[in-house]
């Protein structure tokens, strides 16, 4: 009788890593096919290192980004467009460890992957070059629930330093998109899906986050100047970008 072959570890491994790639490569074909490269005035901006709008003045980190883009390639809108579906293939690779971490299903994480990355919606608003902020404060985002959760996984010293990590990138994420402003919400919601006990550490998070939310909104956005509420910015375009 000839027996099949046993799959390890490697073989899942493998058979991953192909699915991922797949994935972007699909990913990609869609985004070439809605890009374009009709420029906006704020568009424009950007790809000059600029502040377009006075609600993009406190968007240091891609500005930075985008200053770095302009001094290699000067405003090439086909290296921006380039450099955003960069770092959406990242998130959507964050949104698949992410899922598979926290609901310990495969299934489920690929599922969150392939609807995040082909979704029609996202494509569509990644053409326009001001949108890279998003995308970028949706990693930081990512990168910081990623890193609360490890650290409800740590039995040692290390846990304070991935919750430290997590505050450090929600911090970093403020400064990229004000849509990220609930994102200490989601602290809470992570350590009741683990059920670890550990509220002591979420709680924690969930305070100084928070307040430096708070803090940033005060001293940094002051968007009630404009008639934008400080309640206003608990929005939900973080989570929507994930579904």
């Amino acid at each position: 009788m000839i027996q099949g072959k046993r799959w390890g570890t490697g073989d899942f491994e493998q058979v991953e890593i192909a699915f991922l790639l797949v994935l972007f490569a699909l990913g990609l074909a869609f985004f070439v096919w809605n890009a374009h490269l009709e420029l906006a005035l704020d568009d424009l901006g950007w790809l000059k290192g600029e502040a377009p709008t006075v609600f993009d003045r406190y968007r240091h980190i891609p500005r930075f980004f985008f200053t770095s883009l302009h001094t290699l390639f000067g405003p090439n809108a086909v290296a921006a467009l380039t450099m955003i579906f960069t770092f959406h293939a990242i998130n959507a690779l964050l949104v698949y460890g992410l899922c598979r971490v926290v609901l310990g299903s495969l299934v489920a994480a690929r599922a969150a992957a392939f609807a995040f990355i082909v979704n029609p919606i996202t494509l569509a608003t990644l053409t326009w070059i001001s949108c890279f902020s998003y995308v970028l404060g949706t990693t930081l985002a990512l990168v910081s629930l990623l890193a609360f959760w490890r650290s409800n996984i740590e039995i040692n010293g290390r846990s304070w330093l991935w919750w430290s990590i997590a505050l450090a990138c929600y911090v970093a994420a403020l400064f990229c998109s004000h849509e990220v402003f609930f994102l200490p919400l989601l602290f809470l919601l992570l350590c009741w899906l683990r059920g670890s006990g550990q509220w002591r550490q979420g709680v924690a998070l969930f305070t100084v986050s928070m307040g430096l939310a708070l803090l940033v909104q005060r001293l940094v956005y002051n968007f009630e100047q404009y008639g934008v509420e400080t309640i206003g910015l608990f929005s939900t375009g973080f989570v929507s970008a994930l579904v």
